[in-house]
């Protein structure tokens, strides 16, 4: 749970400049909240070298680290080859708020049943999938996907 709610460090899947991208008000949310962890961004579509002062790299296995946790914004489709990416990195904990489980269709249920069981594979952890995660006002970790402001400190 520690890695979870105090990660060191973030992986933002699915990141990238467009102003409609859903990563990007989970990291809007990071910066707003003060979180002081390293923050890196993958996307294999996009050419941003930087989004918002964030470093982005095009594959997992080009970042410089391993991430204690990574966000995972993509199409459940794509999850579970993601989930395999990251384990094989040494990513072990997750958060994955994209809907397409078993909320939605029987491929839906497919695709959950293999995310779990790549997840169990590499002994990865995760919150989700179709969730709005986790946030942790303490260390300004705020990871869901809506514009959040951190209530004032008083």
């Amino acid at each position: 749970m520690q890695q979870l709610f105090y990660p060191k460090s973030i992986v933002i899947i699915g990141l990238s400049s467009k102003p409609t991208n859903i990563p990007r008000l989970t990291l809007e949310n990071l910066l707003r909240w003060g979180y002081r962890g390293r923050i890196f961004g993958v996307n294999q579509r996009s050419n941003d070298i930087h989004v918002d002062g964030i470093r982005m790299y095009k594959n997992i296995e080009d970042l410089p680290e391993a991430p204690d946790l990574a966000f995972c914004m993509i199409p459940a489709q794509l999850i579970p080859d993601m989930i395999e990416q990251c384990g094989k990195f040494g990513i072990r904990r997750m958060a994955i708020p994209s809907g397409g489980f078993s909320e939605y269709s029987e491929e839906g249920k497919v695709l959950a049943a293999m995310l779990v069981d790549v997840a169990r594979k590499y002994g990865i952890r995760f919150v989700g999938p179709n969730s709005i995660t986790i946030a942790n006002t303490d260390n300004g970790l705020c990871l869901p996907f809506v514009a959040l402001h951190k209530a004032p400190q008083g």
